[in-house]
């Protein structure tokens, strides 16, 4: 056991001194330094063994293809992963620090086979401890551009009881020369979930079969109800791994007495799905794993009752502008530019900062005042308009005059109104002004219109709902009809924009007869419309050139709809 500490921490201890990957390499083939697993790796245990108690709740986290498996307690002292490999092997957790050391011992003696998976050319699995100490001079760099990143991710899960990122699966299905099939509970998003919800091969072409399976987890959720809410969260995370077997039939098994001896095994913090497991201090956005950008701290939020959700409050700041960002904001007579314009680029400004993505800036009322220029806001997403988070946006005129550099764009929020409370799980945010303006401009479809926009959007915004500048489908039809460029319409979206068109006329006609109450209530009974009474005819539209031609007379309302039946007709009942 002493071997093995000692080997971490003469390892943490000599890169430190940041060594180039070749010395690492050399100082890993010193005689003193080998690590040669004291067991059978052909040997592990497919079946449950009976010692090992089973996790009851772990078992909600596996998915519907692997419900015939059986989980494992593991104890949560941030080790659980190599807890769970060792009971693999030997059924007891005693092997837990010597597969830390011969994990460790792997990546550092192999790293240019790591370095070139392409998940691991990315920022997004790295810890941020492990980002922030990167050192861009690294001459590794030059060959491996997350050489130093390597370095640091490994050093930090040298000590014993380190949480254990996704390079150290990968390590351990090499250190015992076998398949891990990486378990992931589902989650909506299933590009998020790739990565970890993989068969992870080893580095060794001639490996042991058959794979053995290791779950992510999240400790404290002990009901269906509560997997359910976890799983339909802004952002769900783990922050455990347990071993899962195939059922034994031999034995009896041995049963935890109580979910609060279970508990005690376990540590409570959680944290994010890039982590993964144990005690990691610093979670970030579950939705950065599909990125390819440096990974953001997560936006604090907490929830609150009705479904509703809390953000932390957001403090003043003050934003230096760039010459050109300044152009597109103030006007040469320091003044606002006119209203579309400016708020347009007030946005773009906040967005490219990553600044409080939550709020969708909606801007009240603007002042151009004899010392300063100021747009007053507020987030259009919260629940409650007055108690929405507000606040100011101002640029000091005499910076604008000096021609100073940076000009400061200084970001005020009213006392008490700094924190966004906000509907779970509900986007919001409206695509208006300049933002509508240039999508109408693109000689493209209204889906490619969508999906440029979201494109643009930060994760941080993403994952908050905030879907400001982003057209919903609606909306992107509607500003490619007032663009009149109907030729890169396909066939469907030519339909569902005439039948638009029909529903949104027929609807004010209805209002305008019967009153706005009558029409509040149609919808609330479910009723779309009238059947639309036309010519003594029936009319069916068949191909792309009626349909075009209906599509450019369906203001007029020539009368085709869809019947009970799916077919495009028209209404001749009343002539019957």
């Amino acid at each position: 056991m002493n071997q093995y500490r000692e080997f971490l921490t003469a390892t943490k201890a000599f890169l430190a001194i940041n060594p180039s990957l070749e010395n690492i390499k050399a100082f890993m083939s010193l005689p003193n330094m080998r690590i040669n697993l004291q067991t059978d790796l052909s040997a592990v245990n497919i079946t449950k063994p009976r010692n090992v108690v089973i996790d009851r709740n772990a078992a909600l986290f596996l998915p519907e293809e692997h419900k015939q498996l059986v989980c494992g307690i593991t104890t949560g002292d941030g080790a659980c992963l190599f807890h769970a490999g060792s009971l693999i092997l030997e059924a007891n957790e005693s092997l837990s620090l010597a597969l830390r050391a011969a994990t460790v011992y792997e990546l550092l003696s192999n790293p240019e086979f790591y370095l070139s998976i392409p998940i691991f050319m990315t920022d997004w699995p790295w810890s941020n401890n492990a980002l922030d100490a990167n050192n861009a001079n690294d001459a590794d760099n030059n060959q491996y551009r997350k050489a130093n990143i390597y370095k640091n991710e490994i050093a930090g899960f040298c000590d014993p009881n380190a949480y254990s990122p996704l390079l150290a699966v990968y390590g351990l299905a090499s250190a015992i020369s076998r398949p891990i099939n990486s378990i992931y509970p589902e989650i909506r998003s299933t590009h998020a979930r790739a990565p970890f919800h993989q068969l992870i091969l080893p580095r060794q072409e001639n490996h042991f079969q058959p794979p053995v399976n290791i779950v992510w987890v999240r400790t404290g959720i002990t009901t269906q109800t509560e997997f359910t809410n976890w799983q339909n969260g802004l952002v769900p995370s783990t922050n455990h791994f347990v071993p899962a077997f195939e059922q034994s039939t031999e034995t009896k098994d041995v049963i935890a007495h109580t979910v609060k001896k279970r508990r005690s095994l376990i540590m409570n913090k959680t944290v994010d799905i890039i982590s993964a497991v144990d005690n990691k201090p610093d979670s970030r956005y579950t939705a950065v794993l599909m990125t390819g950008l440096t990974p953001p701290e997560e936006s604090k939020v907490k929830s609150e009752a009705g479904d509703k959700i809390r953000y932390e409050s957001v403090d003043d700041i003050t934003v230096p502008l760039k010459q050109e960002e300044v152009a597109n904001i103030v006007s040469a007579d320091y003044r606002w530019k006119d209203h579309d314009t400016s708020h347009y680029w007030l946005r773009q400004v906040i967005r490219r900062q990553g600044l409080f993505p939550q709020i969708a800036t909606s801007i009240d009322k603007t002042r151009e005042l004899q010392n300063s220029l100021k747009k007053y806001f507020h987030c259009s997403g919260c629940v409650d308009k007055q108690t929405a988070t507000a606040g100011v946006f101002c640029i000091e005129k005499r910076e604008l005059k000096s021609h100073a550099v940076p000009i400061n764009l200084h970001v005020y929020f009213i006392e008490n109104r700094r924190c966004c409370i906000h509907h779970m799980n509900v986007s919001y945010g409206q695509t208006r002004g300049l933002s509508a303006a240039l999508l109408r401009e693109k000689d493209i479809s209204p889906r490619q219109l969508r999906a440029e926009r979201l494109e643009t959007i930060p994760i941080q915004q993403r994952l908050t709902g905030n879907r400001q500048d982003v057209p919903t489908p609606q909306a992107a039809r509607k500003l490619k009809q007032m663009g009149n460029n109907r030729n890169n319409y396909t066939i469907g979206e030519r339909f569902h924009s005439s039948i638009r068109l029909i529903n949104e006329k027929e609807e004010l006609k209805y209002a305008e007869t019967n009153g706005e109450e009558a029409e509040k209530k149609r919808r609330l009974r479910g009723y779309i419309q009238k059947p639309v009474m036309v010519d003594p005819i029936s009319i069916h539209l068949y191909n792309e050139a009626s349909l075009s031609y209906y599509h450019y007379y369906a203001a007029s309302n020539p009368g085709v709809f869809l019947d009970y039946t799916g077919l495009m007709v028209k209404d001749v009942y009343g002539f019957l």
